[in-house]
């Protein structure tokens, strides 16, 4: 994925697909001070503004929803 290093860059957390997990971040999130708060919501813009890039995932994503066709219609 490339959602990963969210927790080094202060933008997140990457959780497994456990409830438990889940609440456990969340809680960690609510203790965070505004300061703290608004200092990840800036890391996790600029995280998603270098990581997201479409033309680089465009052709892989086609090809995973078979819309390869849909270019040749």
């Amino acid at each position: 994925t490339p959602w990963s290093g969210l927790k080094d860059k202060k933008a997140g957390a990457e959780l497994p697909l456990e409830p438990a997990f889940f609440a456990g971040e969340l809680e960690r999130y609510h203790q965070l001070s505004s300061e703290e708060k608004e200092e990840m919501s800036v890391a996790a813009h600029n995280f998603a503004q270098q990581s997201f890039q479409p033309e680089k995932y465009q052709t892989q994503y086609k090809a995973l929803f078979n819309m390869e066709e849909l270019d040749n219609e």
